[in-house]
């Protein structure tokens, strides 16, 4: 007991000390979680765009305005603590965290196809559902493929497929863990899902992008290539 007493006074020390010293400006860090922080400041003013008004689509029914608004929120929450856990070093956690927003994604998408989806325990269903929706084979065939891919190499992190999805922490006190390549290749990916993440949804419904406030408008272009513009512009107010 005294042992365990002694080690909870350091564990609050440590808490009450703990600080985050690599992100001085200019530093690798700093620029990569700048990068991140730009889409992800873009992606809560699409956020914002989907729940105003009517909803995302118009005259969809209100079950499934429900079933969508609560399914894409917890994309933007979970969105927000792989940036949180990023920097701390939990790279692994930030992972799974990803693993689960395409699930989630994927019934807010799927939704649209088929309300039951939320009923649907098998969550490569639930993708299937997803990406039966008729935007993947009309204008978002390489974000079906992202999807697909970035799914299943999730998995192997949430399953521990090999040493190498594994994260070694030895003790609390590890943390913060500074590696910048595993967290220069994490923030690639986060910028990556939500890059198509954004394509998706403005391409599934156009007019999200182009009602949009001039303000938040302009944020949500900062998301889209120039080839994804060229292809909502096309697409029918």
């Amino acid at each position: 007991m005294r042992e365990i007493n002694q080690d909870f006074i350091e564990l609050q020390k440590f808490i009450n000390e703990y600080k985050i010293l690599n992100l001085v400006p200019g530093s690798e860090f700093n620029d990569v979680l700048k990068k991140m922080h730009k889409r992800y400041f873009a992606f809560l003013a699409l956020h914002h765009e989907l729940l105003i008004d009517n909803g995302y689509i118009d005259n969809l029914p209100m079950e499934q305005q429900e079933i969508f608004k609560y399914r894409i929120s917890e994309v933007l929450s979970e969105l927000g603590t792989i940036l949180f856990l990023s920097v701390h070093g939990c790279y692994k956690a930030a992972k799974l965290v990803m693993r689960s927003s395409i699930e989630n994604f994927s019934k807010a998408v799927g939704c649209l196809v088929n309300i039951n989806i939320v009923n649907e325990t098998s969550v490569y269903k639930v993708i299937e559902i997803a990406l039966s929706h008729n935007v993947f084979s009309e204008t978002a065939m390489s974000e079906k493929n992202y999807l697909n891919e970035k799914y299943s190499r999730l998995c192997e992190d949430v399953h521990t497929a090999s040493v190498s999805n594994m994260q070694t922490i030895e003790c609390i006190g590890n943390f913060p863990i500074s590696d910048f390549q595993l967290f220069n290749l994490l923030g690639d990916s986060f910028i990556k899902l939500i890059n198509v993440f954004t394509a998706i949804l403005i391409k599934i419904e156009p007019n999200t992008f182009h009602r949009a406030h001039h303000s938040r408008k302009d944020l949500i272009a900062l998301i889209l290539s120039n080839e994804d513009k060229r292809i909502i512009h096309q697409l029918e107010y």
